[in-house]
Order: C-alpha cells, then sequence, then structure tokens
C-alpha cells in the first residue's frame, strides 16, 4: 500500500500575482497600485493549503516545472506541508493575474489555461492511499483519479467553479458536488437553483451545494435543503474564497460527516480567509476557526 493521506488533490497549481487597486479603471485608462504580492494559487492546491493548516495530511497530483515560478510554486506548497511526491514534470507553470478592486470588492483574474500532467499514479491501487479524493476538472488524470477512487470507495469532491458540460455527466460519479454560483447561473438559466441542485442530486452526488458569494450558500443533502448564510466580516479580498470553501468543508467532512455543520464551518474558514489580501495568507488554523465559531456562530444561526 502506498503512503496514505487524509485528502488527495488532483489540480494545476498557479503562482498569483495578486494587484490590489483602488478601484478598477476605464478602457484605455491607468490607475496606481496599492498593495502588491506574489502568492501560489490554484483551486485544488489553495484546497489543500486550508486542509493543511486545518490538521490534514495533504498530496498534490500535479504538474511542477522546473522553472523559476515553478520553484516558488513548489516551496509555498512545501511550506505549507503538502506532499508533491506524486507531482510529474511539467513543461511551464501556470501563473496568473489577479486584481483585486477594493471599491467592489471583487477580483478579475486573467490565468494561462493549464491542464495536469500525466501520470500512471492511479493505474494500479497501491501507489498511493488516502480518505477522500478532491479534483476540480474533467481532464484524463482527473477521470483515472476518480476510476481509482471509486475502486477504492473513497469520496470525492468535485469543485465545479466553471461551467463544463463534462460536470453533469461526471456527477454519477460523485459523492460532493460543489458548484459555484458562476457554474450554476451559467449552466441550465432557464431552471431555478433548488431544481438544479436536485438534478445534480439525482444523478448521484449524496451532497450538493452551490456557494453564493456573501448570500452564503445553499445545501441540499440526501433531499433535505439547508439555506446557510454567509459570516459577517470586513472583507478585503475574495480570491480563493471559493477553493477555501471546498479544503475547509472536506477537513470538516472527514472529522464530522455531517453535511451541515460541515457547510456551516467550511463557510466560517472561507469568510476568515477574506479578511487578508490574497488567496491563501488569511486561511486560519483550527484554533482560529473554533474561536471565531465560538463568538460568531451563536448571532450567524
Amino acid at each position: 500500500m502506498g503512503t496514505y493521506y487524509d485528502i488527495i488533490g488532483v489540480g494545476v497549481p498557479y503562482l498569483d500575482m495578486v494587484v490590489q487597486i483602488g478601484s478598477m479603471p476605464s478602457l484605455n485608462q491607468s490607475a496606481p497600485i496599492t498593495g502588491f504580492q506574489f502568492a501560489g494559487g490554484g483551486k485544488v492546491p489553495t484546497a489543500l493549503v486550508a486542509a493543511s493548516r486545518l490538521g490534514k495530511s495533504t498530496a498534490l497530483v500535479a504538474g511542477l516545472s522546473n522553472d523559476y515560478f515553478g520553484e516558488m510554486i513548489r516551496r509555498d506548497l512545501e511550506k505549507e506541508g503538502i506532499t508533491l511526491q506524486a507531482a510529474a514534470e511539467s513543461e511551464s507553470s501556470a501563473i496568473s493575474v489577479v486584481l483585486s478592486d477594493e471599491a467592489t470588492r471583487s477580483r478579475t483574474i486573467l490565468y494561462s489555461e493549464g491542464e495536469v500532467a500525466h501520470t500512471d499514479l492511479f493505474e494500479t491501487d497501491d501507489a498511493i492511499d488516502g480518505r477522500l479524493l478532491h479534483i476540480s476538472a474533467s481532464g484524463p488524470v482527473e477521470r483515472n483519479a476518480i476510476r481509482w477512487a471509486k475502486r477504492k470507495s473513497l469520496p470525492i469532491m468535485l469543485d465545479a467553479d466553471y461551467y463544463d458540460p463534462a460536470f453533469e455527466e461526471m456527477a454519477k460519479d460523485i459523492t460532493l458536488f460543489i458548484g459555484s454560483e458562476h457554474y450554476f447561473s451559467s449552466w441550465a438559466p432557464e431552471m431555478e437553483l433548488v431544481d438544479k441542485l436536485r438534478r445534480i442530486q439525482s444523478a448521484g452526488p449524496q451532497i450538493v451545494i452551490a456557494t453564493l458569494g456573501e448570500k452564503g450558500c445553499m445545501l441540499l443533502d440526501r433531499g433535505k435543503l439547508h439555506a446557510i448564510p454567509a459570516f459577517a466580516v470586513e472583507a478585503v479580498d475574495t480570491t480563493g474564497a471559493g477553493d477555501v470553501f471546498h479544503g475547509a468543508y472536506a477537513a470538516a467532512y472527514l472529522d464530522d460527516g455531517d453535511a451541515y455543520r460541515s457547510a456551516v464551518f467550511a463557510s466560517a474558514v472561507s469568510a476568515m480567509k477574506c479578511r487578508q489580501p490574497g488567496g491563501r495568507a488569511g486561511i486560519p488554523s483550527i484554533e482560529e476557526v473554533k474561536r471565531f465559531l465560538e463568538n460568531d456562530y451563536r448571532s450567524h444561526k
């Protein structure tokens, strides 16, 4: 049997160049920046960072380059305790430019497209082992990972952050289907959100969640619907909030198994992240989350 991890993630790691501006300039206009930083990014890698800070062991299956940006990505992930032994070599690093607008508390992301590099890791059952698989795309490596997880009867969590028609077809194999507001608004726009959740769940997932930003999230747990409000914080930057929600949800779900409590926990962690700029700087430790919930959960319900 291979090395055992709580969460195994398959996804492309990015180097984010986060640029803070007072407000987005008009076309052909310029504006001063109020802050700038390099930070690790990527949907699945950021989710694993959140889970790692919350006490879970994690491994990333991804392509990593030996170029300048790749070394920065590698150092950042290793610093967070994420195992990269399963990472294949990639030709070049994936980068993104994140424009964080302070006036609207929104962000615009420009990114290079990437795909997880080929790996034979999931062809056998004894190369790696874990408790949960997390994916965010429909590529060949993700498909192989799904087949591997099903052979091992592991729960599979999908981050449906953007619209991909393959996600609906993949739902039959997914345990935890968590989609963004963008995904659900882009898919079947003639349908009501609740009907979309029910349609996804009818395909197979036990738990379906729509993350709705400052409006909180909507959870469908084995047919029971819950509307969970967002925690009120002084938001500075929402970059990575959805990714962090996934990592925190996975961590809580492995500990507790309760869909509703896991969603409340993930909402709290995601909100706390937004209090600092960048996608990862504000991700709290488990002790910080416990204190936050002790102070805020009573008023949140």
